[in-house]
């Protein structure tokens, strides 16, 4: 069996795609190169209006510098509201990639009216983001979070119900 070992193909000058012959397969463009998963099953709560770090964090090195890394996640959240008016809490997830944010949740709402007493209303939020990271050294992707409303929010995390976070490199 021949082996070719080359740095780079590239089209013919002038044109924008190369071809393969007729019956050539090619193999590994899009596929998945590395799956990592993490749970977390400890609940964090922020009534700060700045994102606070959730302590949710997982690393990938990605096997090429052209990888993309598909970030999967959903997290189940409350907000305790007291209030007589129709308002809640405004709960936001931050994703960091090495320190630097990379993504913003809008505001999840969760509305309602408690006039006696603290409620708690809950919702899940869900991110699914593909980054380009360009590097073939190890990236941190991290999760932090804030309650906008000033009221208090929750991820809910327990053993029963963990938070799962993926990361899974796209070749």
């Amino acid at each position: 069996m021949s082996k070719l070992e080359v740095r780079e193909i590239g089209p013919i000058s002038g044109e924008t795609e190369v071809r393969l012959a007729d019956g050539a397969t090619a193999i590994g463009f899009g596929s998945v190169g590395q799956v990592i998963q993490e749970m977390f099953d400890t609940p964090v709560t922020t009534s700060s209006q700045a994102f606070v770090d959730t302590g949710y964090s997982l690393a990938i090195t990605p096997s090429s510098a052209d990888s993309r890394i598909f970030v999967i996640t959903s997290m189940p959240f409350s907000n305790s509201v007291k209030s007589t008016a129709n308002t809640g809490g405004n709960t936001q997830v931050q994703l960091r990639r090495d320190g630097t944010a990379i993504y913003e949740t809008g505001g999840h709402y969760i509305r309602g009216v408690s006039t006696t007493s603290w409620r708690n209303f809950a919702s899940t939020l869900s991110i699914n983001l593909i980054d380009s990271p360009n590097t073939l050294s190890e990236v941190s992707y991290s999760f932090y979070f804030l309650d906008a409303s000033g009221y208090s929010s929750t991820l809910d995390a327990s053993e029963a119900n963990p938070i799962k976070v993926i990361l899974m490199e796209i070749l």
